[in-house]
């Protein structure tokens, strides 16, 4: 079974990286292809709780991250992202993700068919 990566580096807000990434990641585990998600650099602000972006006329993307989960999205947040920009753990919204470190971030390149970057 291929396995593909998704690398959102992006801030969810503010362009259409993270919508068009999670479109496409959304169909890639639509056709059984093993599917990861990686929040990466400021990706990681996707995760945080209470966001409402309605101010700024934009809607939410908390749906389109659990619907992700929902097709079996392995969903990973990088550590050293989430303390260099001083988000806590509790900071975070309550759905299934693993936190992961460099290594490990690279470990799962390495064992990926392809990695998209968005």
């Amino acid at each position: 079974m291929r396995k593909v990566n998704f690398l959102f580096r992006k801030a969810p807000y503010g362009s259409v990286n993270m919508v068009e990434g999670f479109r496409l990641c959304t169909a890639f585990a639509a056709m059984e292809i093993e599917t990861n998600a990686i929040f990466i650099d400021d990706g990681v602000f996707v995760a945080l709780k209470g966001q409402d972006p309605k101010s700024i006329g934009l809607s939410t993307v908390a749906a389109a991250y659990e619907r992700l989960t929902g097709l079996s999205v392995k969903m990973y947040l990088l550590e050293e992202a989430l303390k260099e920009r001083g988000i806590a753990r509790e900071d975070l919204i309550d759905t299934e993700y693993l936190l992961i470190n460099r290594y490990e971030l690279a470990k799962l390149i390495a064992e990926s068919d392809f990695t998209l970057s968005f």
